[in-house]
C-alpha cells in the first residue's frame, strides 16, 4: 500500500482567505473580523478523495488492536521450522463471519 507523503491534497481557501486572494491587483482586501473559535462551527472544509480514504483507513486503524508482536515472533519460528499448520475450516469460519 502507497500513501502518498500529503494524502490530504490541495485545500481550496474559504471563507476571508478566499475573499483576500480574488482581490484585484492593488485592491485593499476586506478585513474580516476573527470571531471565536465556537462561533466558527459553520465553517467547512472540502477533502479530496484521498483524504477521505485516508480518514477511512484511520478509523479502522484505531479501531484494531495493537500488534501482538510475541505472537507475530511465535508464528514466525514455527514457520521457520515447518511446524506451523493452517485450520482451513477455522480460516473458513473466519471468512464466513461465523467466528
Amino acid at each position: 500500500m502507497h500513501i502518498p507523503a500529503n494524502p490530504i491534497g490541495p485545500v481550496a481557501p474559504q471563507g476571508a482567505e478566499a475573499l483576500q486572494s480574488s482581490a484585484p491587483a492593488g485592491a485593499a482586501a476586506p478585513s474580516a473580523p476573527q470571531a471565536p473559535a465556537e462561533t466558527r462551527a459553520a465553517e467547512s472544509a472540502v477533502l479530496s478523495p484521498h483524504a477521505a480514504d485516508f480518514a477511512v483507513a484511520q478509523r479502522a486503524l484505531e479501531q484494531t488492536d495493537a500488534v501482538r508482536w510475541e505472537r507475530v515472533a511465535e508464528l514466525r519460528r514455527r514457520m521457520a521450522e515447518g511446524t506451523y499448520r493452517v485450520d482451513s475450516e477455522a480460516v473458513a469460519e473466519a471468512l464466513l463471519g461465523r467466528r
